[in-house]
């Protein structure tokens, strides 16, 4: 199972076509959830 990365931008971009925030609010919520919990780098895509 060879799926894609997912960098910090494609997350805020991400949060920012699907829930609409600016896409600084999108940042610091992905910013938000790296410190609170996540490590963002691991997460894979299902393309």
């Amino acid at each position: 199972m060879g799926g894609k990365t997912v960098t910090r931008a494609d997350l805020c971009e991400a949060v920012y076509q699907k829930v609409g925030l600016s896409r600084s609010e999108s940042a610091e919520l992905v910013e938000s959830v790296e410190i609170n919990g996540g490590d963002a780098s691991s997460v894979e895509a299902d393309d």
